[in-house]
């Protein structure tokens, strides 16, 4: 894909019986889809992608066999059809060969599902990704001699350097250009233009390969886009010169005007263009493709047996005990068994300082041990490790659009036609208004107007800018969910904050504890721990700390519920146990035990039985930047409000400690949302930040969810944005990184629409009597492929400033 028209072509074709949702990305030229299984399958879909002229990337393997195993080839192909992301496996003599995605399903996973049907593979294929062509088959298999034309061209152009055809193809057009001016001298076979013509013609076909091949497919689909109009324009000038060299030879006269160095200079620096584009598009994804090729990639250390052996990672699973020496990668997420070290995780987090890591602390997969040795346990299968998480959410980024590029999307695709119906008015225009210049003119305008018509400075404009800012964002902590947030970002003028993990560390503890005379107070931490040992809220996590600190004995808990943002409740030995907010107590009919109402600790009591008997209080330290960064925010015009389900005393203390006047405490999940729904209907743009689990509803609801943590959490949040590392220091960041993108896209817009414009409107001759002379195809051609690629460079500028300030760390 090389232009929105494209785009929109892949989309039209994917767009089929059984696809529920798909998303398909100009930069990344990725699509992914979301289909019903019993309707279609991904080979069908790829075959939908295929039949329209485009190549779909997959990897193959192929696996000898042992010559016992002849009986358990089919059920070999039933175990492998079960994978998720094998599109076709088949047996060919000795040898089963597979084709399938190798981000979703790994050479080690193809072996271990045949080893469970007992065959044992012998050896395998190195893999490697590329562009493998199906067996032809059904209306694929009669495709035009054309197409196989410029597939054997493109196999011959594929052997040369990049770079190679372009700068060819641009020497030949000027040496075309020599033997066609009569100011320079030259040899008298230079000036043939007969042999200048096959010259041009040489280098319209083998280095305007790809564009023809895609003319020919819009010719199929009616669907005009960048590559048919240079192929159209070319085509049309090599024609028009073989038509005059002709007439003038039967006739004995001179021959008129011909292009046939435009015809071959437009095709080379078009070609020169996109290569420098496609190098431009590289670096604006390159922070991705960086993760991307760690998700499963390479050899792991493990034990196994009392021995070290070396896997690879792809074929780690949750409970291996991972043996990591200083300098190696942390293969899996994970928690560390035994040994201290220090971990760097900046790949991931932005966090350039490394973290200290001893037994008991979590590892995320990909960071880079340094100076000591470490046992870690996994957690995670490679699929589900918070790197592969981002991958998955940077993938679905990439392919969504923003409400600005789907209206940039149906701009073009009614631009390239009325282009085209410029040219033709245009040159009707000279014929009619000019005929002294006769009809070499006309050609001339219609020739510039079809070559300067790309739109693809245009279909750039927001998703360049956009990709460099989700990859600045990775490298800042900052994961950038949905490109309509930078709109949105803009703005803000209201931002809901939660206090627990947003305001404060997120990790309460008890820092008292009151029981009701007659009950003991290790029976009631005990008993708390029971009911919570199943939850994953903070305030549980410190009551079952109090316990593993005093080393308590915690019965088992049956029958365990949580309700939403309030507490849990739990059979154990018997007793019915509510643990949670007072609140949460009344609504259960139990009335919990009098606080001093000036207390500015967040309260968790048991009740046993529908009888208050123990209360704790606990304290969540309030970061050390949150005070600042709330300053930042108001400089920047955005009112910060604290909402929590915590008491009004404890939300009291932790809004005056940061500066924060407008205070909503005792907030249920709903209430919460409710408040965000009341605040726009004020008429404010709202943003709300929260820890993507209790906050679910206003996340979603905001017209700007910002959810803060990482790991499993990433698939729950309901939010466009979301805080991989850190704190509040990274949603004031967060916010300046869009204010940056949203200033790249809208002057990346104005160059694509500004250059875009003003090269027609010379191309069709309108500054004629001003300049005194025809804009020239070959200027029109580098004109527009200028204006390329200083739409990607204005956005690749983002990619220099830090956004994060180091002291704010």
């Amino acid at each position: 894909m090389t232009c929105a028209a494209c785009r929109a072509n892949v989309e039209r074709a994917v767009a089929g019986d059984g696809v529920l949702e798909h998303y398909v990305s100009l930069l990344t030229r990725a699509v992914v889809a979301r289909y019903d299984p019993a309707a279609t399958d991904a080979i069908a879909i790829s075959d939908r992608i295929r039949a329209i002229g485009y190549e779909v990337e997959f990897a193959e393997s192929q696996i000898a066999l042992g010559p016992a195993d002849g009986d358990l080839r089919p059920a070999a192909l039933a175990a492998l059809g079960g994978l998720d992301g094998l599109l076709r496996a088949e047996v060919r003599g000795d040898q089963i060969w597979c084709q399938y995605f190798a981000d979703y399903v790994g050479r080690g996973q193809i072996n271990a599902a045949l080893e469970a049907v007992g065959i044992t593979p012998l050896a395998v294929r190195t893999e490697t990704a590329g562009k493998v062509h199906f067996p032809d088959s059904g209306p694929i298999a009669a495709r035009a001699w054309w197409d196989r034309l410029m597939d054997h061209l493109e196999d011959l152009t594929d052997a040369l350097p990049d770079w190679s055809g372009p700068v060819a193809g641009i020497l030949a057009g000027l040496v075309v250009l020599w033997g066609q001016a009569a100011w320079i001298p030259s040899p008298a076979f230079m000036s043939n233009l007969p042999v200048l013509w096959l010259v041009a013609a040489a280098v319209f076909t083998l280095l305007g390969s790809d564009y023809h091949r895609a003319a020919w497919r819009a010719v199929r689909t009616r669907n005009l886009d960048m590559n048919s109009l240079v192929s159209m324009s070319t085509g049309m000038a090599l024609l028009w010169s073989a038509i005059e060299i002709g007439r003038a030879a039967w006739s004995g006269s001179t021959p008129g005007e011909v292009f046939l160095a435009e015809a071959a200079l437009v095709i080379a620096i078009v070609a020169l263009g996109h290569h420098l584009q496609d190098r431009a598009l590289a670096a604006t994804t390159r922070p991705y493709e960086s993760l991307l090729e760690l998700v499963g990639s390479g050899d792991a250390r493990v034990e196994r047996e009392g021995e070290i052996a070396t896997v690879r990672i792809r074929d780690l699973r949750p409970g291996d005990i991972q043996v990591i020496r200083p300098g190696d990668q942390i293969a899996l997420d994970g928690v560390v068994l035994s040994g201290r070290s220090t971990v760097d995780e900046s790949l991931l987090t932005g966090e350039s300082r490394p973290v200290a890591k001893g037994p008991g602390d979590r590892v995320i997969g990909s960071a880079l041990n340094h100076d000591g040795s470490l046992r870690v346990q996994v957690e995670q299968a490679c699929d589900r490790t918070v790197l592969a998480q981002i991958v998955r959410e940077v993938e679905l980024a990439h392919s969504r659009r923003s409400h600005g590029e789907a209206a940039l999307d149906r701009f073009i695709a009614r631009y390239v036609p009325v282009i085209a119906l410029v040219g033709i008015v245009s040159s009707a225009a000279w014929l009619l208004l000019a005929p002294d210049e006769g009809v070499a003119a006309a050609f001339r305008t219609l020739f510039t107007v079809l070559v300067v018509a790309c739109p693809c400075a245009i279909g750039l404009a927001i998703p360049a800018a956009t990709t460099v800012g989700i990859s600045l964002g990775i490298r800042n902590g900052i994961l950038l969910r949905d490109p309509a947030v930078i709109g949105a970002a803009g703005r803000v003028k209201v931002l809901m904050l939660d206090k627990t993990g947003t305001l404060t560390h997120g990790r309460p503890e008890v820092v008292d504890i009151e029981t009701l005379p007659g009950t003991d107070a290790g029976d009631a931490i005990a008993l708390a721990a029971a009911a919570e040992s199943h939850s994953e809220h903070p305030i549980g996590r410190a009551i079952c700390e109090v316990a593993r600190r005093r080393g308590l004995t915690v019965p088992a808990a049956r029958e365990f519920s949580a309700e939403f943002g309030g507490g849990v409740r739990a059979l154990v030995d018997g007793a019915e146990l509510l643990v949670g907010s007072p609140g949460f107590l009344r609504r259960n009919s139990v009335g919990p035990i009098e606080v001093s109402g000036d207390v500015g600790y967040a309260i968790a009591q048991v009740a046993v039985n529908g009888r208050a008997v123990a209360s704790f209080a606990l304290e969540d330290e309030i970061r050390d930047e949150a005070a600042d960064e709330i300053t930042r925010l108001r400089r920047a015009g955005i009112e910060p409000i604290l909402v929590t389900g915590d008491r009004a005393p404890a939300a009291a203390r932790v809004a005056a400690a940061v500066g924060i006047e407008r205070v909503h405490s005792d907030q249920s999940p709903n209430q919460k949302a409710e408040l965000v729904a009341e605040l726009k209907s004020e008429g404010h743009c709202v943003a709300m930040v929260g820890d993507g689990v209790n906050d679910a509803p206003a996340l979603g609801r905001a017209d700007v969810g910002i959810a803060i943590g990482t790991g499993s959490d990433l698939a729950a949040h309901a939010a466009q944005m979301s805080i991989v590392a850190g704190g509040l220091e990274r949603i004031a960041a967060a916010f300046t990184l869009i204010a940056k993108v949203r200033a790249a896209v809208n002057s990346n817009l104005a160059i694509a629409f500004g250059s875009t414009f003003l090269l027609v409107a010379l191309a069709t001759g309108i500054f004629y009597p001003v300049l005194g002379f025809q804009f020239n195809p070959v200027l029109a051609a580098a004109a527009m492929g200028l204006s390329i690629l200083l739409v990607l460079g204005n956005s690749l500028r983002l990619r220099y400033p830090r956004i994060v300030n180091a002291t704010s760390r």
